[in-house]
């Protein structure tokens, strides 16, 4: 199956990473951090809120250790405990609703969240949208045990079959190497489009020859199940960032400065460092925010 082609504009980050591929995390228990309310911080937030007093954002299971849900359904990971942080410096408490990877813009579109924390850092995006990176992003190929296939990089993707969450930078970058393989007068990749990220499973039945998905995820898998899967071809790509709609720059400029806040504190680095992937920091947070 070829999969159809669609809007750059339109992507959303469906994985994203670590630039390591030996740092993982040791587990999936949430960080220790203290984050209390900063009372200037907190008079920024605006009251147009999708509801009062609650930080309301969508989360796709990314994948260990950035997000995962638990057996009562509830989202843990590395992007919950930094938005945890960032919602109570804010003064605000966290609401997660598990969303797939395509849901995340149409519901920042109908103001059903507040702000979206899993989209790629890109210029299409910003030309749309609030955008604010918080961590350093990328992505790799999961393959079976063994690599099989030898796929060492995109470019060895030709001719195979490759799963990709649906909207997502993978899907984008997985289109880019179906032209390259055809101007190359190599086979086009098939491309499997998945409506989650839950991109592992192909791999298991076989329905795909590789998934590309993010590093943090694809080496966590291949060192924790190297009986199941290998990872290859790890690459920094774009920045993770938070996105907003234009009408929301009063809550941009708040995030922003609880970003900073929690960096200024070592509550940002900590929870990096916690699940293995201090290497993502970043220095600050330049985001499109227009000045007040």
């Amino acid at each position: 199956m070829t999969l159809f082609r669609s809007a750059l504009g339109s992507l959303v980050l469906a994985a994203t990473v670590g630039a390591s591929t030996t740092v993982l995390a040791q587990n999936m228990e949430p960080a220790t951090y203290d984050a209390p309310a900063v009372p200037e911080i907190a008079a920024m937030v605006p009251d147009a809120l999708v509801t009062p007093g609650t930080l309301t954002v969508p989360i796709t299971a990314y994948g260990e250790p950035l997000s995962v849900f638990d057996a009562q359904d509830q989202a843990q990971g590395m992007i919950i405990d930094l938005m945890g942080a960032v919602a109570s410096t804010m003064g605000l408490t966290l609401t997660t609703m598990r969303t797939q990877s395509d849901g995340t813009i149409p519901g920042i579109d109908a103001a059903r969240f507040d702000l979206a924390p899993g989209v790629a850092d890109i210029p299409t995006r910003r030309a749309a949208y609030i955008v604010v990176p918080y961590f350093k992003s990328g992505t790799a190929l999961l393959l079976p045990s063994g690599n099989p296939k030898n796929v060492q990089s995109p470019d060895d993707l030709c001719g195979l079959t490759v799963a990709v969450a649906k909207s997502s930078q993978q899907e984008a970058m997985a289109l880019e190497q179906v032209d390259k393989c055809v101007a190359d007068g190599k086979p086009e990749p098939s491309l499997l489009s998945i409506a989650d990220s839950s991109l592992q499973l192909p791999i298991v039945s076989a329905r795909a020859d590789a998934s590309w998905i993010a590093m943090a995820p694809a080496s966590y898998l291949a060192a924790t199940s190297p009986d199941q899967f290998a990872a290859s071809g790890a690459q920094f790509a774009y920045d993770m960032a938070i996105l907003m709609r234009t009408d929301n720059e009063d809550l941009g400029r708040a995030v922003i400065a609880a970003l900073d806040h929690i960096k200024e504190t070592g509550v940002y680095d900590d929870i990096l460092t916690h699940y293995g992937q201090s290497e993502t920091s970043l220095a600050e947070f330049a985001g499109n925010v227009p000045a007040n």
